[in-house]
């Protein structure tokens, strides 16, 4: 940015550690008063933001947990998808607890990042529960290689969407990892600015899981078998002569 004082570079490590980084690295006006300014920095115990772009795998691993033991642990039905909220509630707790509470990589309202990380917990985990109702034991592994694979690769937690290859940035904020990560960023760091797309996204994957779940329990639903009539009421054959 030019100003009559000089030539200022603005960053924002809060926003992406590697694109302030190469904002940086960026060659400014040779006077004395060029000067980069981040206006968005880290916190005081992650000045270069590296750890909230840490915590992506974790948290995906969280929702793959807490979708996989609910499969073990309820079947498939409301008892199910009570579990996985439950299960949301507390790893979204004892997230928010570490990543602000102990390691302090990120600020803001305590009770918004607690939201957002159980809202970003539970969507994975409804689509592994859902999927494992549908597929068996290789809905888990379609689920993981969905959100583990792909979604953690493409969710850009350390760079931003834009650096990535076409169309890998725009998928990658499609799926929960990506959107649960800037979900975070916005709630820890800009006052819950643009948090509505995030939020949609990871409300759509809930849904999707619980709708998976409900088709599931219909189609092993037993039929009912019409009740056999007692011999005694059943029509006798008329006789003749």
């Amino acid at each position: 940015m030019a100003t009559p004082a000089g030539t200022r570079t603005l960053t924002a490590t809060a926003a992406g550690p590697t694109v302030a980084q190469l904002l940086r690295e960026l060659p400014n006006d040779a006077s004395a008063s060029a000067a980069t300014v981040d206006v968005v920095p880290g916190t005081a115990d992650d000045p270069r933001g590296l750890g909230l772009s840490a915590s992506a795998l974790p948290l995906v691993l969280a929702g793959m947990v807490a979708g996989t033991a609910a499969t073990f642990l309820a079947p498939a039905g409301l008892r199910r998808v009570g579990l996985i909220a439950a299960m949301a509630i507390l790893a979204g707790l004892a997230a928010t607890a570490i990543v602000q509470g102990w390691l302090g990589v990120i600020g803001g309202d305590w009770a918004a990042n607690w939201a957002a990380l159980s809202l970003t917990v539970l969507s994975i985990g409804a689509l592994v529960g859902g999927l494992e109702a549908l597929l068996g034991r290789a809905g888990i592994g379609v689920a993981a290689a969905l959100m583990v694979v792909v979604g953690n690769a493409f969710s850009a937690m350390s760079s931003a969407p834009e650096m990535l290859p076409r169309p890998a940035g725009a998928i990658g904020q499609l799926l929960p990892p990506g959107a649960g990560g800037n979900l975070l960023r916005s709630t820890g760091f800009f006052d819950g600015a643009r948090t509505g797309e995030h939020i949609a996204v990871l409300a759509a994957w809930s849904l999707l899981g619980l709708a998976a779940l409900l088709v599931a329990v219909a189609r092993n639903r037993p039929r009912a078998v019409p009740a056999a009539v007692p011999a005694a009421q059943a029509p006798q054959p008329s006789r003749s002569g």
